[in-house]
């Protein structure tokens, strides 16, 4: 076991790398391009989320009922234009 200074200084070292996250987590956060693409996620896709979270059936059947609505350019293509266009 280590002595209290020892014990102290992991504390201040772990609180400071939690606040380092924290910090850069809220900062990309707030990023325009990421709440524009967040909510082109949502404007594009909210009938396939909403099947996929409260639809009726077992998880299997609503997961593949989700990848089969759910196409590459409206998941990702279209939600970063919208982000690039709207973040600019």
């Amino acid at each position: 076991m280590g002595t209290f200074a020892t014990k102290f200084h992991w504390k201040v070292v772990v609180s400071d790398l939690f606040n380092q996250i924290f910090q850069a987590m809220n900062a990309r956060l707030r990023s325009p391009f990421i709440g524009y693409f967040i909510l082109a996620q949502i404007y594009l896709n909210y009938a396939a989320f909403i099947l996929l979270f409260w639809g009726e059936g077992t998880v299997d059947e609503r997961v593949a009922c989700f990848t089969s609505t759910v196409t590459f350019e409206r998941f990702v293509a279209l939600p970063v234009v919208v982000s690039i266009v709207g973040g600019s």
